[in-house]
């Protein structure tokens, strides 16, 4: 086997020495040594990959939790379960800090109460966790398994602004994204504002096949009659206070951990996605 290497005109320069099969081979040996390295590397698994060092384990988090979304529910909480199957204190407590930083922080975007669900049982259950972590572990699972995702979001009543009464199951549209907030706050300002100027949600809200349910859990009324009247006039705008704490017979129906906070419903009222980002939730809707 020859090579005939080109000049930039084209032409054959014949001056230049011939490879044999011979240099061909030894040329090829350290290309097929480092294609090999790359591809072993390739091939190890995230987590084992991860579990290397607390630096690698840190830099892969953030690809783990965004490659998450992108499997069927239960296949992601399977990946959780295994993942939290370490045998190992000092792996277990950085694990656990990642999985509390990712999914459990209010303001992380990856923030997910299903994908904490098997981290706290794994928590409740494992040796290396001390007894404040399983004490926290066992108060929040409870909450953390309110609306799970996949079953009917907890029906509620709320009120209008006209004073009139209404309710989540009277609501009727193939989605429904149901947002509590607080007109004070400035990031659910900044939701309002990039859900009221999105030209797809609008039509589709035209078309009747989206509400927007905007919920303001909090007691004072005053500051909810002064600021609501600002929201868009096609939202739904209701006052629910006391929606995420135990009633007199000791349910509670929603786990609001901070404001803003989103839910995306189907038209049968299941929960699609739970305290989810505003663009998660867009993406969702329409494929982007």
């Amino acid at each position: 086997m020859y090579f005939c290497l080109r000049k930039g005109n084209g032409k054959i320069n014949a001056n230049l020495p011939i490879m044999t099969k011979c240099h061909y081979i030894f040329l090829l040996i350290p290309v097929i040594l480092l294609s090999g390295c790359c591809q072993r590397r390739d091939d190890k698994s995230l987590s084992e990959y991860s579990a290397s060092s607390t630096a690698g384990r840190a830099y892969n988090f953030e690809r783990y939790a965004f490659g998450l979304d992108s499997l069927p529910a239960e296949e992601a909480l399977d990946r959780q379960r295994k993942r939290m199957m370490i045998d190992d204190s000092t792996l277990f407590q950085e694990e656990l800090a990642l999985q509390n930083h990712y999914f459990s922080n209010p303001n992380s975007p990856y923030r997910n109460e299903e994908y904490m669900i098997p981290v706290l049982e794994s928590c409740i259950e494992s040796p290396f966790a001390s007894q404040q972590q399983k004490f926290e572990a066992q108060t929040n699972l409870p909450l953390f398994n309110l609306n799970r995702i996949g079953e009917e979001a907890a029906d509620f009543s709320f009120t209008l602004r006209s004073g009139q009464t209404s309710s989540l199951s009277s609501i009727k549209a193939d989605y429904i994204i149901l947002f509590f907030s607080n007109p004070e706050c400035g990031d659910c300002r900044r939701i309002t504002e990039l859900l009221s100027s999105d030209a797809a949600l609008k039509q589709a809200q035209d078309n009747g096949k989206i509400v927007i349910v905007n919920i303001f859990p909090d007691d004072d009324i005053d500051i909810w009659l002064k600021c609501s009247a600002d929201y868009p006039k096609e939202w739904v705008k209701g006052f629910a206070p006391g929606i995420d704490e135990p009633s007199a017979f000791g349910e509670q129906l929603y786990n609001l951990r901070a404001v803003p906070s989103l839910y995306l419903l189907d038209s049968e009222k299941r929960v699609v996605l739970k305290d989810a980002p505003p663009e998660r939730i867009l993406s969702r809707i329409f494929r982007r």
